[in-house]
């Protein structure tokens, strides 16, 4: 059987993508195809690597709000660089649905790749969308983020977890749409903060204040500030 090599399965991997997902107005992105529709932001994609002579291949979908973006980016960005135009409050791995972190799909030959093709489209139009599709109210998300034990590094929970990041994304979304969650996530997630670096603890504090306001002023008035 001919082998087929990592650059040439990713190649064949996005083009399949973009017949799948451009007549629901995805376009293509960087390793798969992304849409705002209705001021929500879904991506969907997958990462290709060789290893150990094994072609590896990684679904990987991601979603989130306009609102959460437009907030998380003037506080966390740097002004006079351009943010790019993606908003990310949930990211679901491949590893959340196999419940296996080291867990992939493969594809070692030319002969073997309309099948893993096939395969692929499954799972990103029978679970992955279909998952994102779900999270589609951001008071959803923030459920997930309530349940979720971020102490856990292995957890194979939604919302999937980055760090500091995803600590700020979630009292974002809930400062703006479950006040309710609101004070209970800061305070547990104040540790997080603390370890940070003096440059980025200060970004983190600035933006902890604009939502401590008892009515959100716009984020360019804060920013004046």
């Amino acid at each position: 059987m001919a082998a087929i090599t990592a650059k040439k399965l990713e190649k064949a991997i996005e083009k399949a993508l973009v017949e799948w997902l451009s007549p629901l107005g995805f376009r293509a992105e960087q390793g798969g195809c992304s849409r705002w529709e209705n001021d929500i932001y879904v991506y969907m994609g997958c990462v290709v690597t060789r290893i150990g002579g094994i072609n590896r291949v990684k679904p990987v979908g991601q979603m989130g709000f306009r609102s959460s973006q437009a907030i998380y980016q003037a506080f966390m960005h740097d002004r006079d660089i351009p943010s790019p135009d993606r908003s990310v409050d949930l990211q679901a791995d491949y590893a959340h649905f196999a419940r296996s972190w080291s867990s992939d799909m493969r594809c070692q030959s030319e002969e073997d790749l309309l099948a893993f093709l096939e395969s692929l489209r499954i799972f990103v139009m029978e679970k992955l969308y279909p998952t994102l599709a779900a999270f589609s109210e951001p008071g959803a998300v923030v459920d997930l983020y309530l349940g979720y034990d971020e102490k856990d590094r292995h957890s194979l929970e939604l919302p999937g977890w980055h760090g500091h990041g995803s600590a700020l994304k979630a009292l974002i979304l809930a400062r703006l749409y479950r006040p309710d969650a609101y004070e209970i996530l800061k305070k547990r997630y104040q540790p997080i903060f603390e370890q940070l670096l003096p440059e980025l603890r200060e970004r983190v504090t600035r933006l902890l204040a604009y939502l401590d306001q008892q009515v959100l002023s716009p984020v360019a008035e804060s920013l004046a500030k």
